[in-house]
């Protein structure tokens, strides 16, 4: 595939990606979110699905650098359930050494062909995934709202955020900590839509 064929940075291809992710079973509803901030904007996710499940999509197309993508995968890896890199055949080889075992791949298709991605691999579930990293992705409000509901009978009004981060994430068993961060993204995303349309 070449430069020419139009696919050559993420803004030539995050459109296709949306199409897929939208045209998935259980994902026709599914909660999108573009530049979806890491571990307070230590990094960023180009594409994420905040529902059904939290999982990330990274673009890297042949004139984008590698450089970054082992610090990248590193945030996806403690972050998302699933991961994917959605690349071309030209970037591919550079990309394919420096994500874990477990992303799934999605290459785009030259502009020549029919528009689209093909799937070359599936994901498969992260078992890198750090709760702290997950508390990380709410807001303070939320964060309490969460240690109330869960039954927390300690003071934590006045305590900084990552003291209230590190609280939860050890309030909660992994998996359930998991489904409510997804629970509480997706309520933000779509309350922010609502309240844009």
């Amino acid at each position: 595939m070449s430069v020419r064929s139009g696919l050559a940075r993420d803004g030539d291809i995050r459109p296709a990606v949306r199409e897929w992710i939208l045209g998935q079973p259980g994902w026709r509803q599914a909660v999108l979110r573009e530049e979806f901030g890491l571990c307070n904007g230590e990094a960023r996710a180009d594409v994420a699905v905040v529902a059904p499940q939290l999982e990330g999509f990274e673009i890297k197309g042949p004139l984008d650098r590698m450089a970054r993508l082992p610090r990248q995968v590193a945030f996806y890896d403690r972050i998302f359930a699933r991961s994917w890199l959605v690349t071309t055949e030209a970037a591919w080889p550079a990309a394919s050494a420096l994500i874990s075992p477990w992303w799934g791949v999605l290459l785009a298709q030259s502009a020549r062909r029919q528009s689209g991605l093909v799937p070359v691999r599936t994901a498969q579930p992260s078992p890198a995934v750090e709760p702290l990293a997950l508390a990380r992705l709410l807001w303070r409000q939320e964060v309490l709202a969460e240690l109330d509901a869960a039954g927390w009978t300690g003071s934590v009004g006045r305590l900084p955020r990552h003291r209230l981060w590190q609280i939860l994430a050890d309030a909660l068993p992994a998996e359930q900590l998991a489904a409510r961060v997804q629970q509480v993204l997706a309520a933000r995303e779509q309350s922010a839509s609502a309240v844009t349309a």
